[in-house]
């Protein structure tokens, strides 16, 4: 049965082979002339690809070398490098899986980019432009591997155009090769002439593209014609072939960092000392809220893909009107890298922070807070461990010295010595820094705080990706200029508003509220619809309306509401449920006014049982009231929040 199988496929590698071959014989005498990359082994040469490119990224990582493109735009090589090395682990991953591909069969173009490899970086020079285009190469060697053992070693009609198709991409890849070996082997003089009048960086990726595009339509004609679902094989090359969409993931050298263990008790009073503001169980209750499955239009939005997946530093800024949800995308970011880190001993470091202007978390909207949270997360990778940075813990160390001969507490870091440790981190390791809500910082200390990001994305020798989500507001992004900008609209998250709209009214009628339960299928449909078509991008719109409509009594009065939706904007609709307080003027008026009251003058968070307590003191009628938390929020009109993670109140 062995011999068989052997026998069988033996036709089909032979011809995989024959699409690099016809694709050298498809190119002029000249081009395919200097296609001569001398292996000795075909087998052999992946390793020495890998090795290779492991060994020029450690150059360009101790160089600390970037390529300045024509736009400005600053290329990290040591990461471009790390790319290519994920994508021959990925083709290595291909002939571990597939039945019908040989990795030898790419043996012609991997000797190609090893060739490249060993020529482009050196202790002395690096020519970062071909370092930066076998990224692409490497990506296309790799995916069309997969592409061949699902769609040409089986029987199809279209087989034949596939393979021509196939052949054309190919000879693409070649032709850059051969034309870069020919430019790295030329004189100085010749090198300086062809980079004026017809520079690498030249090569087009219109034809990539365009073979591209038709090599996936073809896909899907051959996915109709066969069944191959029966195959656990193919599941697998399928599997590896929609990875390759998924950016390749940096790893952090967690040895070239210096990391210092520390006692239990030491190790808790410096993460105090850095940070008491506990973001963990900010995330945690903003990633609790979301509605499962939405934010996936932001992973997948060709925007944020480019700022995630360049081998650049770059800051992305996510912005909209008040409540589009930009908090819960943040939170659906950071669990996308959080869920990248499970089980990676390499992962990223990654740094997050909720800002808030609440009275009794000041640090919330303090730059220099926000920026002592981030090099409390960068600089403590290793909780587990209780390991620390060395650069952070000697200067701890130091300051707590030289203030117990003074006898005060340990100075803390400010927002420039913040900045000078972070790039003293990122010197040899990339970040991802994330922060919600820039616009709750007060507007005169903005420009510090997005001063030092700019800086740390400019300076820093390792690759920092930063987001940022603020309301829309043109000192921001006035202050940002030239980072990445993503403004939500409602086509963006009309998918997510429907999800949201649908979930909030099937809570409201299992938790009795809307008509103690009792809703007709077709008010219910009805709601739905209605709040899906004038929300806009306004989540926290639909959650103070379907709260309104919970106090209706009736599905008559209920139904008159909804003929009144209009998309006003969240100003108006809190401004009217003031009015209507105030209006009141009785024993529930004065209950939301002194929450209100409180909520503004607190200097520390009001649980439930303070709040009451502090509500009903001084006054007969408000003591007698059998209030709770649920019946203070309803009082209130949905203008202060609950937090029942962190049993508090806050604004909202």
């Amino acid at each position: 049965m062995t011999t068989q199988t052997q026998v069988a496929v033996l036709p089909n590698r032979t011809h995989s082979q024959s699409l690099w071959v016809n694709a050298l014989n498809t190119l002029d005498p000249e081009l395919k002339s200097s296609i001569d990359f001398r292996t000795a082994s075909k087998r052999d040469v992946i390793a020495t690809v890998l090795k290779t490119a492991q060994e020029k990224r450690d150059v360009c990582l101790r160089k600390r070398w970037k390529l300045k493109k024509p736009n400005g735009q600053e290329v990290i090589l040591r990461d471009v490098l790390e790319k290519v090395i994920g994508f021959v682990d990925k083709f290595v991953a291909v002939g571990d899986v597939a039945i019908q591909y040989d990795p030898a069969h790419a043996a012609l173009p991997w000797a190609g980019v090893r060739f490249l490899l060993r020529m482009a970086v050196s202790e002395e020079h690096v020519f970062g432009g071909i370092i930066e285009s076998l990224e692409t190469v490497s990506r296309l060697i790799t995916q069309y591997a997969m592409f061949e053992d699902l769609y040409v070693s089986r029987p199809s009609g279209t087989r034949v155009e596939v393979e021509a198709t196939l052949v054309a991409l190919y000879a693409e890849i070649l032709t850059y090769l051969a034309k870069a070996k020919r430019y790295l082997e030329s004189s100085l003089a010749f090198r300086i002439l062809k980079s004026a009048l017809d520079p690498l960086d030249s090569w087009k990726l219109e034809r990539i593209t365009e073979l591209e595009d038709r090599l996936s339509k073809l896909a899907h004609i051959v996915d109709a014609e066969i069944q191959q679902n029966t195959n656990q094989d193919v599941f697998k090359i399928r599997d590896l072939l929609l990875a390759m969409q998924d950016p390749v993931r940096r790893a952090a050298d967690q040895a070239s960092v210096f990391m210092r263990m520390t006692e239990e008790n030491d190790f808790g009073q410096l993460l105090r000392w850095l940070s008491p503001t506990p973001f963990s169980q900010h995330h945690g209750r903003h990633s609790e809220h979301r509605i499962p499955g939405t934010g996936r239009w932001l992973l997948n939005h060709p925007r944020y893909r480019d700022w995630n997946d360049s081998s650049s530093s770059s800051v992305l800024v996510l912005h909209g009107i008040p409540g589009c949800g930009k908090t819960a995308l943040a939170s659906a970011v950071v669990d996308s890298f959080i869920s990248q880190q499970s089980g990676n001993s390499s992962f990223i470091p990654l740094a997050y922070f909720y800002c808030a202007r609440t009275a009794f978390e000041p640090g919330r909207a303090d730059p220099d807070e926000v920026l002592r949270s981030i090099v409390r997360q960068l600089s403590t990778v290793d909780v587990a461990q209780r390991r620390v940075c060395d650069v952070v813990f000697n200067e701890y160390e130091r300051r707590k010295a030289a203030a117990k001969v003074s006898g005060f507490d340990p100075p803390r870091f400010k927002a420039t010595e913040c900045m000078d440790l972070i790039l003293e981190m990122t010197a040899s390791n990339p970040a991802v820094v994330i922060v919600d809500a820039i616009d709750e910082m007060s507007e005169d200390r903005r420009p510090d705080f997005l001063n030092v990001l700019n800086k740390i994305v400019r300076v820093s020798a390792s690759v920092v990706k930063v987001l940022i989500t603020s309301r829309t507001d043109s000192h921001i992004l006035a202050l940002l200029n030239g980072a990445l900008t993503l403004r939500i609209e409602s086509e963006n998250v009309k998918d997510d508003i429907k999800a949201f709209a649908c979930h909030r009214v099937e809570a409201a009628i299992s938790n009795k509220m809307l008509l103690n339960g009792n809703v007709p299928g077709s008010l219910k449909t009805d709601l739905e619809d209605a709040l899906i078509a004038k929300a806009g991008e306004m989540f926290l719109w639909v959650l103070l309306q379907i709260n309104s409509l919970c106090r209706k009594k009736t599905e008559a009065d209920i139904r008159e509401a909804m003929r009144r939706l209009s998309g006003e904007s969240l100003n108006q609709l809190y401004a009217q449920r003031l009015t209507d307080i105030v209006d009141a003027n009785n024993v529930a008026s004065d209950v939301a006014m002194r929450t209100f009251s409180l909520l503004l003058c607190a200097q520390e968070p009001l649980t439930p049982e303070a709040m009451i307590m502090a509500i009903s003191v001084g006054d007969e009628r408000l003591s007698a009231e059998a209030l709770d938390t649920e019946k203070l929020i309803n009082i209130c009109f949905d203008l202060v929040l609950f937090d029942s993670k962190l049993n508090f109140f806050s604004q909202p």
